[in-house]
C-alpha cells in the first residue's frame, strides 16, 4: 500500500537496509601469545639453591636513597662477612648433613664427617689444655688479691682463711639495708636527745658563769627589788590619773560645746526681743495717733 503509494516519487529505494562493520584492527580481549626469544633464558630458579649461594653475601645500602630520584650519589657496596672457625666447622658439619640426608650417599661422605668430628674433639681438648694454665694462674692471683684484703702472712697461717671470711661477712652483714637502717636510727635518737640536754648545759653554764656576780648584789637585789615595785604602783596611778585627766577634758570640751551653742541661742532671742521691742514701738505710736484723732473727731461731734 505504502509501496504504491510512494512508487511515482524519484530516488526512493525499497532495497533492505544493510550495516556493515569495519575490519578488525587490535582485539584486546584476547591474551597474547608470549614472544620467545633464544636470548633469554626461561629456566626455573631453585630458592634453595640460591640461598645456598647466597648465604654469606651481604649488602650495604646505607647510603642508598630509595625514593625513586634520578641521582647518581646513592650507591651501595657488596661485600663478604668472614666467617670463624667455629663457624666455618658448624657450616660444613651442616653441608655434611645435608648430603647424608639426600640420596648419593658414599663412602667418602662420611669419612670427612669422621675427620670433622675428630678435628672438633682435637680442638676441644687443645683449647682446654690451653686454658687449664690460664685459669690456674688467674685463680692464683685471686686467692693472692683476698690474702691481701684480708691481711694474711703468707708466711704464717695462723688464722685459717675461712675464719677470717665468716668474721668479714659478718661484718659486713652490718653495712646492709637493714643494718644501716637501725644505726641510722639509733643515731637520729642519740642526736635527738643531745639537742634537749645541749640547751639546758648551756643555761647551766651560763649561771655557773654569773653567779659570782649574783652573791655581790645579794644586798643589793631587795632594796632594787622594793623600788621597783614602789615605781610599779607610781606607774599605775599615774595611769589612772591621766586617764581621769583625759575624761575630765572630754567633759570640758562638751561643756565648751553647749555654751557655745547656749551663747548662739541667747544672742538670737535677744535679737528677736529687739526687733519685736521696735514693732510694738511702732505700733503703739501709731495706735496714740488713731486714739488722738479719734477724741478730735468726738469732740468736734
Amino acid at each position: 500500500m505504502a509501496h504504491a503509494k510512494y512508487a511515482s516519487l524519484p530516488d526512493l529505494d525499497f532495497a533492505a537496509d544493510v550495516y556493515e562493520t569495519p575490519d578488525l584492527i587490535s582485539d584486546h580481549s584476547t591474551i597474547a601469545a608470549p614472544i620467545l626469544s633464544e636470548n633469554i633464558e626461561t629456566d626455573a630458579l631453585s630458592p634453595s639453591q640460591a640461598r645456598e649461594r647466597f648465604i654469606r653475601e651481604s649488602l650495604d645500602a646505607t647510603e642508598t636513597d630509595f625514593s625513586g630520584k634520578l641521582g647518581t650519589t646513592g650507591t651501595y657496596r657488596t661485600g663478604r662477612l668472614t666467617e670463624s672457625r667455629r663457624e666455618k666447622i658448624s657450616r660444613i658439619k651442616r653441608e655434611l648433613e645435608e648430603l647424608k640426608n639426600s640420596e648419593e650417599k658414599d663412602e667418602d661422605i662420611y669419612h670427612l664427617s669422621d675427620l670433622i668430628a675428630q678435628l672438633q674433639t682435637t680442638t676441644h681438648q687443645k683449647s682446654l689444655a690451653s686454658s687449664a694454665p690460664e685459669n690456674i694462674s688467674e685463680i692464683d692471683l685471686r686467692l693472692a688479691k683476698l690474702e691481701k684484703c684480708l691481711g694474711i702472712d703468707t708466711n704464717n697461717f695462723a688464722t685459717p682463711v675461712l675464719s677470717l671470711l665468716s668474721t668479714t661477712s659478718a661484718k659486713l652483714s652490718l653495712l646492709n639495708s637493714s643494718g644501716l637502717d637501725t644505726m641510722i636510727r639509733q643515731i637520729k635518737t642519740l642526736l635527738h636527745e643531745l639537742s634537749k640536754e645541749l640547751p639546758e648545759q648551756e643555761k647551766l653554764n651560763a649561771l655557773y658563769a654569773n653567779l659570782e656576780t649574783i652573791e655581790k648584789l645579794e644586798g643589793i637585789v631587795p632594796h632594787i627589788l622594793d623600788r621597783l615595785r614602789s615605781l610599779k604602783v607610781i606607774h599605775d596611778e599615774s595611769a589612772n590619773v591621766v586617764d581621769g585627766l583625759r575624761t575630765v577634758e572630754l567633759k570640758s570640751e562638751e561643756i565648751t560645746e553647749d555654751i557655745a551653742k547656749w551663747k548662739e541661742a541667747v544672742e538670737k532671742l535677744e535679737s528677736l526681743m529687739n526687733q519685736i521691742m521696735t514693732d510694738v514701738g511702732g505700733n503703739v505710736s501709731v495706735l496714740n495717733s488713731r486714739i488722738a484723732d479719734l477724741e478730735d473727731r468726738i469732740s468736734k461731734v
